[in-house]
């Protein structure tokens, strides 16, 4: 069982939450190091009679607020940054989402017109089918009994081969 620390090959790196804190510490760094040439130019510009010593005394003093205050700035940034990310991200993810149903919906209804076209193809040839059957039986029935026979063969146009036939 792995601890909470993490490794060089964790999931957590892999996923992109190892990154942040890599971001964080060069925009830090970026901000301090700035900051610390103002304050370095502006030790050695107005306050040259000093010594060198009371020169970097200078210097430190001037960078112990700025830290806290570059540390906060890049933090707020930094999450503020991560939190419009995410909703980005979202609003990205429900648009594609929207988008695959409208997909879904088109395709579904496609398939379903020409499933029905087949189906009712299918349905009304098995009905002429019937038709033309229980009018030959009707015919031989007759033939068999000896009594004359006539009447009509189904129509064409409830035919659907259009074959004044039996569809095939």
């Amino acid at each position: 069982m792995r601890n909470h620390l993490s490794a060089p090959g964790d999931a957590r790196l892999r996923d992109g939450s190892g990154e942040s804190w890599t971001w964080f510490l060069f925009l830090f760094s970026l901000q301090a190091a700035l900051c610390l040439a103002v304050i370095i130019w502006y030790e050695l510009a107005h306050n040259t009679g000093d010594g060198w010593i009371e020169t970097a005394i200078a210097v430190m003093n001037g960078m112990e607020p700025v830290v806290v205050v570059v540390g906060a700035w890049t933090f707020t940034v930094m999450e503020g940054t991560m939190i419009l990310a995410e909703r980005y991200r979202r609003r990205r993810l429900e648009e594609g989402i929207q988008i695959g149903k409208a997909e879904g919906r088109v395709e579904g209804k496609a398939e379903g017109r020409v499933e029905g076209r087949v189906e009712g193809r299918v349905e009304g040839r098995e009905e002429a089918m019937a038709e033309w059957a229980a009018w030959f039986r009707r015919r031989l029935q007759a033939e068999a009994e000896g009594r004359p026979f006539d009447e009509p063969p189904p129509s064409p146009i409830d035919d659907p081969s259009g074959t004044n036939g039996p569809a095939r």
